[in-house]
Order: structure tokens, then C-alpha cells, then sequence
């Protein structure tokens, strides 16, 4: 039981899915880096939610991408992030989320 209760909270408290997915990490590097550039100073937070299609070999092509958070931080991750990027990944996940803070 103590096992069955580990396992369903330990999942909810990973921020995102950088830590565990390949092509999150790079989308996650790709948006601040964005931000490090942007010459506005930014702070808050954007929850970053990507739809992945697998239909290509070997690549995960960006279908959707929706965001939760800080205005101009979102509006950044999103110009960031096109429909159409394609991604080498290790195994398939339709959605992944990833969260940006800046501060």
C-alpha cells in the first residue's frame, strides 16, 4: 500500500518533463535561451505544454504548442517553439510539459 502511494505522488511532484525526456530538455534549453536573449527583463513562470506527432521515423514533429503562466514569458516560449519542429527522441510521449521560470 505504502508502495502504491509513493509511486502515484512521486510522479506529481517533478516540475516537468525535462528531467526525464531527451527531446524536453532540448525544447526547455531552447526557450531560455530565448529568454536570455529577449532584452526585457522577465520574471514569473510559464508552463509550457507541447503535442508531439510520431508518424516520421526517428522524429517527434511539434503538432500543438499551449501555455499557462506569464504573458511574456509564454509569448516568447511560443515564438520559440514552432509547429513543425522535429525532434530525435528515445521513446514516444504525445505530451510533454515543460516549466520556465525566470527571475
Amino acid at each position: 500500500m505504502l508502495s502504491i502511494f509513493l509511486t502515484i505522488f512521486s510522479q506529481s511532484t517533478l516540475a516537468d518533463d525535462a528531467e526525464l525526456n531527451r527531446v524536453a530538455k532540448k525544447i526547455k534549453t531552447q526557450i531560455e535561451k530565448s529568454i536570455k536573449k529577449s532584452k526585457k527583463t522577465l520574471e514569473g513562470y510559464c508552463d509550457v505544454f507541447v503535442d508531439l506527432d510520431y508518424t516520421h521515423p526517428k522524429n517527434a514533429v511539434v503538432k500543438k504548442v499551449s501555455t499557462l503562466g506569464d504573458n511574456e514569458l509564454c509569448f516568447i516560449a511560443k515564438k520559440t517553439i514552432n509547429v513543425g519542429n522535429k525532434y530525435a527522441y528515445d521513446w514516444p510521449e504525445r505530451y510533454i510539459r515543460v516549466q520556465v521560470v525566470s527571475k
